[in-house]
């Protein structure tokens, strides 16, 4: 299974999560997922770096501070993507936080998930 198979998988179930993506294929394949935690761990981590819906989102959310290593004790990083790859504008509050956005300030896309 590739990284492309995965984002063309997710193309043709929109609101998709990588999770669901990798784990849907595997079984199209015949392939037990809990046999290969590792693999889809791997592959989720890969498409995420690649999935963004646009340079400047991804240039946002992967801006790094010398300073401040994690993003949310950075006052100039702005932008989070969390594990499920939903985005968020961080909330300096001196936490972990984060208000969920359904589109992107830059491009417009509509980053909208069904409800879980």
């Amino acid at each position: 299974m590739t990284i492309e198979q995965v984002r063309e998988w997710r193309k043709a179930h929109p609101g998709s999560t990588l999770l669901e993506a990798k784990t849907a294929l595997m079984k199209e394949e015949g392939i037990d997922i809990n046999e290969h935690q590792e693999e889809i761990a791997a592959i989720i981590d890969q498409v995420a770096k690649l999935d963004y819906c646009c340079p400047e989102m991804r240039n946002r959310v992967e801006e790094r501070c010398e300073q401040h290593p994690d993003p949310f004790d950075c006052p100039d990083n702005l932008f989070y993507r969390n594990t499920l790859g939903e985005f968020g504008i961080i909330v300096h509050d001196g936490g972990p936080s984060y208000i969920k956005i359904n589109y992107c300030p830059f491009c417009g896309e509509n980053f909208t998930w069904p409800e879980r």
